[in-house]
């Protein structure tokens, strides 16, 4: 078994720790050593068992190189910050980690560090970077292109051929159309369908989805 550790003790760190004990069920890969939290002040169980340790400098401070870490925050552009502050000072190991009851289909290559939650599906020939995190229900068609740091919660559904860069952020039930592009830093809002092409730093919502000032 691997040791792992969780950065992010709040409510999406707890879903991670369901994932990897989802896992486990299955066959037995990773120890939960715990979470670490920069809002932490004492040691406190955050859930059946496990604790909080520490800050992510106690984490750096304590744990060797090879240690599994994963992410358990939405809020990618937090996540490449500590993954720029830890791989300054540890060889960290970032698993991709998909539930058993997620679907990855042929040809679909994956970078480091993704999360895969329950009942997402990833199509045919996907190519995905590294470090995205798609919560539960989430849908991604065939031939999709997907960057880095992007985040996507539940029920998001994105079509065929899309192709986004990025620290891009779908919210719930947002979706797009097959073959647009998406560059970096966009919001699509809750509920929303995005048609047509976009480049960086926009907002979205609506049905078609209409740009918002920022």
């Amino acid at each position: 078994m691997k040791d792992i550790v969780i950065i992010g003790a709040s409510g999406l760190g707890r879903e991670l720790w369901t994932l990897i004990n989802s896992i486990n069920q299955l066959k037995q890969m990773y120890n939960i050593i715990g979470f670490y939290d920069d809002a932490f002040v004492d040691e406190y169980e955050v859930i059946a068992g496990v604790y909080c340790k520490g800050s992510v400098t106690d984490l750096v401070d304590n744990l060797p190189d090879g240690t599994c870490v994963t992410f358990g925050m939405a809020n990618r552009e937090i996540v490449y910050k500590i993954y720029q502050k830890l791989s300054r000072k540890r060889s960290y190991n970032y698993p991709t980690l998909i539930h058993p009851n997620a679907s990855v289909e042929y040809g679909t290559v994956l970078g480091i560090g993704n999360v895969i939650a329950n009942s997402t599906i990833i199509s045919c020939q996907v190519r995905l970077g590294d470090f995205n995190f798609f919560n539960s229900m989430c849908a991604v068609g065939h031939d999709t292109v997907i960057g880095d740091y992007n985040s996507f919660m539940p029920r998001t559904q994105i079509s065929g051929d899309v192709e986004l860069g990025n620290f891009n952020s779908f919210s719930m039930g947002a979706s797009i159309v097959q073959g647009k592009r998406m560059g970096d830093y966009n919001t699509i809002l809750a509920n929303s369908l995005l048609t047509k092409s976009i480049k960086n730093n926009r907002k979205y919502f609506g049905i078609p989805a209409k740009r918002l000032d920022l």
